[in-house]
């Protein structure tokens, strides 16, 4: 099983839903949303990034996820739940969940989510950026902030957890 991503592995503190520490962020290429004044316009291309195969994926995760003393991962993109990585990523999660937690950007609903059978992460955040809904995003001690109003944040039960793109902790 294959799927692409831009290699380039990072750390980040404001990518993941919680007072603190630090994630591996990991940008999915492919995107069906085409919001107006993409942040990341490039990852839209399905064909853009490098190919990777689950298995050697794994190792490389496990690798950057010791380097940076974490067990955080967020799945970002693109959309992780494009058509050519929603497979990928739920194997990703059934292989991997005991040893990572992870969360999960994309522009499609919850309903979506369950009726495609994608679990076993930490958090979820669902919705398309609205530049009509804009507000900056942040990460501090009390809240974590969407870049959008109308963006979610669900746990792994699929509870809202948010309101108007905001997590009080």
């Amino acid at each position: 099983m294959k799927t692409r991503l831009v290699s380039e592995f990072n750390g980040s503190f404001i990518d993941y839903p919680s007072k603190d520490g630090i994630c591996l962020s990991l940008y999915f290429t492919g995107c069906q949303g085409l919001c107006p004044n993409c942040q990341n316009k490039e990852l839209q291309d399905p064909n853009h990034g490098d190919e990777f195969e689950i298995g050697n994926f794994i190792n490389i995760i496990s690798h950057e996820t010791k380097r940076l003393r974490t067990n955080k991962i967020t799945l970002l993109g693109g959309d992780p739940l494009f058509p050519t990585n929603i497979d990928f990523v739920r194997e990703l999660l059934e292989r991997t969940h005991k040893k990572f937690d992870f969360c999960i950007y994309t522009g499609y609903d919850v309903e979506f989510v369950i009726t495609n059978n994608i679990n076993k992460f930490k958090f979820l955040k669902t919705g398309l950026y609205d530049e009509t809904l804009v507000q900056q995003s942040l990460k501090t001690d009390d809240y974590f902030q969407l870049a959008s109003k109308n963006q979610k944040i669900y746990d792994e039960n699929f509870h809202l957890l948010s309101t108007d793109g905001v997590l009080h902790y």
